[in-house]
């Protein structure tokens, strides 16, 4: 007979009380025994450890796709801002001629044509 060891979900009392509303709470692990035996703790402890592993993992690859993120959006907005503070260009006005001279520029043209 393998060594019996206490549950290590349950702590060895065969019910997990958060669970009272899933089949009266009772460990699914020990089957409300309180204790597994070597194998059973020994699989149990080994999938904790993949999940854990796993787990990491998955935090570690978010952590590193919302950081790639972070430093695209500072990027952007320090793009924005280097625009929005650079000078613009003056816009230096057009001197434009008063109306009057350009009619009597016309008018002259007009007359010098008629005369040739």
């Amino acid at each position: 007979m393998e060594k019996e060891i206490v549950c290590p979900r349950c702590n060895g009392l065969g019910r997990i009380n958060c669970y009272k509303h899933v089949e009266d709470g009772i460990c699914f692990l020990c089957e409300g025994k309180g204790t597994v035996t070597q194998h059973e703790y020994e699989q149990y402890i080994t999938t904790q450890v993949k999940a854990d592993n796993n787990r990491a993992k998955r935090n570690a690859k978010r952590e590193a796709e919302l950081k790639a993120t972070a430093e695209k959006v500072d990027k952007q907005r320090e793009e924005r801002l280097n625009k929005r503070n650079q000078p613009k260009p003056k816009i230096e006005p057009i001197e434009q001629e008063l109306y009057n001279d350009d009619v009597d520029k016309a008018i002259n043209h007009f007359l010098e044509e008629c005369e040739k």
